[in-house]
């Protein structure tokens, strides 16, 4: 990470309106082909595209693979009045544009302490920042991001202004469709910050827009098939096999008679099944629901559990 250390001082020494850190962002198609395919422009996509003009711009991009050459022929074509300036890294400026990229031709180092720098120089000086990593790995299932927002001193300005993965999880691979996927901004213009959100604000925040209920519905809908899975885990090990439980995080321990534990579940389900019911579930399958769990006793557990899985 030679010259990161000088980077960071003059980023923060010049702030912008909004970075944006692309690692592992090399195009894998010939550069021509990006201009007619913006779902794959990971250099300048099409989220940041939509800033310009609007906001001063920085752009990032941490990848071996990304030479000078082929990344001085697409800002050439793409015609914006880039300049290149070869400080002790590959700089382009477009002052017409107000826009800024920096190519750091080497592997991103996670271990380096360049997150915690530029997230608390954004968060300090109020600017936004977008991190999308290209390489396959996951910056929320490794809780970097998570870990940086519970350090912050600041954690209202983080929420508003730090976005680590635009996707909000629905694509974490090298190649999410950058036409479809956009970061979400309320009516000030701040990020929402679904992956940062807690129970409280997905309830609250149901009908904003159609994407984000479909986010909302997708995490409620990880939370339902989980606890119906451990809770009828065990409710199978007590009733058919007259087993101990399997899971320690519920409501229940081993003296608990198998019949109950369906009433636990039945309890923690059913107001999922409210909220599904405002991201619009129909009748009809909420009346399903009813009918399984009034009726689990005369049904094979195996077969109750396959119809109770499928209705969301």
């Amino acid at each position: 990470m030679e010259h990161v250390f000088e980077l960071t001082n003059y980023m923060k020494e010049y702030p912008v309106d909004l970075t944006y850190v692309g690692i592992g962002s090399a195009p894998h198609t010939p550069i021509e082909t990006l201009f007619a395919t913006p779902e794959r422009d990971q250099l300048i996509p099409v989220f940041i595209r939509d800033q310009i003009g609007k906001k001063s711009i920085r752009i990032l991009h941490f990848d071996p693979q990304l030479k000078k050459d082929v990344l001085h022929s697409y800002l050439c074509d793409r015609r914006m009045g880039f300049v290149y300036d070869p400080w002790k890294l590959h700089f382009w400026r477009s002052l017409r544009y107000n826009v800024e990229i920096v190519l750091l031709d080497f592997e991103f180092d996670y271990s380096n302490s360049f997150f915690d720098t530029i997230t608390y120089n954004c968060t300090n000086a109020n600017k936004q920042l977008i991190v999308q990593d290209y390489s396959g790995h996951d910056l929320q299932s490794d809780l970097i991001f998570r870990e940086l927002f519970e350090a912050s001193f600041q954690k209202d300005v983080f929420k508003k202004n730090i976005l680590f993965d635009m996707t909000y999880r629905q694509d974490t691979g090298c190649m999410p469709n950058l036409a479809k996927y956009k970061p979400l901004y309320d009516p000030e213009g701040n990020f929402y910050n679904i992956t940062l959100w807690t129970e409280d604000d997905f309830t609250h925040n149901i009908g904003i827009s159609t994407q984000i209920d479909t986010i909302i519905y997708d995490f409620f809908r990880k939370q339902y098939k989980q606890i119906l899975n451990d809770i009828h885990v065990d409710y199978r090990r007590k009733h058919l096999y007259k087993d101990s439980i399997l899971f320690t995080n519920y409501d229940y321990t081993n003296e608990t008679p198998a019949h109950a534990l369906i009433i636990i579940m039945y309890e923690k389900l059913s107001k999922l099944i409210s909220l599904f019911s405002k991201l619009g579930m129909n009748t009809a399958t909420q009346m399903k629901f009813e009918s399984l769990f009034s009726n689990y006793g005369n049904m094979e557990p195996y077969n109750w559990y396959k119809e109770a899985n499928a209705l969301v």
